[in-house]
């Protein structure tokens, strides 16, 4: 990349095109300052004369040298900006999401909430998952609401067993995130401590979270989190308590460049959801598997749609599209590409 823009400004501060191009400058100063003389009352050829003497000599030579600086010092300035924004979009693309992209699959499914109850649509895709995992060439398969790097993003106050409430004023939030058992594996996020979600996490069994190793540093810095509870809600004015079981890698979220926030994930049998994107982590390119896919959710409802049929890396990429845009546009744009 920089090599092509000192080449752009080799080309820039060609002498032939530089001379073009003060000849050109200069012949416009000295029209102006011909017509200036004239509305002073010179005659058109005293005019003339005196505009040229005026930029002859020194002073025209002055005027080419603080030209040529001009030039120079403008390219100069538009080759250290692109520099700059290309390390920044260099070191944005070395940012650690917290998740492996490599080989995932990504496919949105919406129930119907006419169709589905909150018991069915949990049913729905366990059994969906359950066929996934099935299928050759499907290491593992899971589910998460929201999506990292979809975009949306919620966020809810909770109670930490044992610790008083927030002072007025401040705030105890965490981005809850409703998964399935495989979801982590699916996605490359690291088991930090504890354990991951099981099918034996459901809806008639104590409430168990994990949480993201962000949560887990800002409340518990010096602490061992597994075991401590939390909670979301009250049920008839008594926190509904949650025990964390098990502590994650945090994965950026919203954006790249952004530090990653708390979350607390909840397995989605013991809070069913209707929207879910599946995440399916294969042997060979993701989206030779879509028809696959689409067939086995077709097999438990016909009329089921799939949408937002992406790779995970598709989804990484289009976070830093805007940024790769800014560059290509600076680069040509501002030196003449």
């Amino acid at each position: 990349m920089l090599t092509t823009l000192k080449t752009k400004l080799r080309a820039l501060l060609r002498k032939s095109e530089v001379e073009r191009e003060l000849d050109e400058e200069l012949r416009y100063h000295i029209e102006q300052q011909v017509e200036q003389n004239i509305r002073l009352g010179m005659n058109p050829e005293e005019a003339r004369q005196a505009a040229f003497k005026s930029f002859g000599g020194g002073g025209h030579n002055r005027l080419r040298n603080v030209l040529v600086v001009s030039e120079v010092a403008l390219a100069l300035a538009l080759l250290i900006g692109a520099g700059l924004m290309a390390r920044s979009f260099i070191r944005l693309m070395s940012v650690d999401p917290g998740l492996d992209p490599r080989n995932v699959l990504t496919v949105d499914i919406r129930l119907s909430r006419n169709k589905y109850s909150r018991p069915q649509q949990a049913v729905f895709f366990q059994q969906l998952l359950e066929r996934l995992r099935a299928l050759p060439g499907i290491q593992v398969a899971g589910a998460v609401y929201p999506m990292p790097l979809s975009g949306m993003e919620e966020n809810m106050g909770f109670d930490i067993e044992g610790q008083p409430p927030p002072a007025a004023g401040e705030q105890r939030t965490a981005g809850p995130r409703g998964v399935s058992p495989g979801y982590f594996k699916a996605q490359g996020i690291q088991l930090l401590k504890g354990r991951v979600f099981m099918e034996s996490d459901g809806g008639d069994t104590p409430p168990v979270v994990v949480i993201n190793e962000a949560l887990a540093r800002r409340y518990w810095p010096d602490q061992d989190p597994i075991g401590r509870r939390i909670a979301f809600h009250r049920r008839n004015g008594q926190p509904v308590w949650s025990e964390i079981v098990g502590v994650v890698k945090s994965v950026r979220h919203m954006a790249l460049n952004e530090e990653p926030r708390s979350e607390v994930y909840i397995p989605f049998a013991q809070h069913p959801l209707a929207f879910m994107t599946l995440v399916a982590r294969t042997d060979g390119a993701p989206l030779g598997y879509v028809a696959a896919v689409r067939s086995q959710v077709q097999a438990i409802d016909k009329d089921q749609p799939i949408s937002n049929v992406r790779t995970m890396e598709e989804r990484l990429a289009s976070t830093v599209s805007q940024r790769r845009f800014n560059l290509i546009f600076w680069t040509l744009a501002k030196t003449g590409g």
